[in-house]
């Protein structure tokens, strides 16, 4: 049977939030490990946006403290003391949002793998529909392959596969896995995905 490589886990890397392009930390083929900061946007807005909602945060946390005293004291009501809490709260979770709006200004990778051909450039202007670049993990990678219908009972996860590829007299070893759970009307076939090492990253997605 014929079938197609996958790579084991493949994402395209776009920005969750428009903004100009500041750095760009990655060459295109890279090997990069998770976590590992990919480009900047540029940020000067949202940090002056929570330098403020960390300052009217800290007077908020101050009034609230002193009214709170008040309110100890029988000089105030309760409810003139939870203005002021409710108040401090909004301010928290602005401080919040703005922090996560941060936090998407910086574009990692979620998880080992390669990085592809960039799209990009410093001082671009990004939107979440611009395509930055691709990243794949093919240290390891799938098969997808079809298999005779009235075969079907005699292919199970575990079994073994053997395979090769062009231009290579090579034989590759996977483990089938997984399984459709359903045949395809037209074909009369069923769809098995297998997995295989790849270390030396030989095995290319698409192959």
């Amino acid at each position: 049977t014929v079938g197609t490589i996958l790579s084991n886990e493949e994402v395209e890397i776009r920005s969750e939030i428009s903004g100009k392009i500041t750095n760009i930390y990655f060459k295109e083929g890279d090997k990069i490990k998770k976590g590992e900061l990919l480009l900047k946007i540029n940020d000067d807005e949202l940090q002056a946006r929570l330098l403020s909602a960390q300052s009217r945060k800290k007077l908020a946390e101050q009034q609230a403290e002193r009214q709170r005293q008040l309110s100890e004291k029988k000089l105030i009501s309760p409810e003139d003391y939870e203005k002021f809490v409710n108040e401090l709260n909004v301010i928290k979770a602005e401080v919040q949002l703005v922090q996560a709006q941060l936090d998407k200004t910086e574009i990692r990778t979620p998880f080992d793998g390669i990085i592809g051909l960039r799209y990009v450039s410093e001082g671009s202007y990004l939107s979440p529909s611009t395509l930055i670049t691709t990243f794949q993990d093919i240290g390891t990678v799938k098969l997808d392959f079809t298999f005779p219908e009235k075969y079907s009972g005699e292919i199970k996860p575990g079994n073994k596969i053997t395979f090769n590829v062009q231009g290579t007299s090579r034989k590759f070893t996977g483990t089938v896995y997984a399984i459709s759970p359903k045949v395809d009307p037209n074909t009369r076939t069923l769809r098995i995905r297998a997995i295989c090492p790849n270390h030396d990253g030989y095995l290319l997605p698409g192959r």
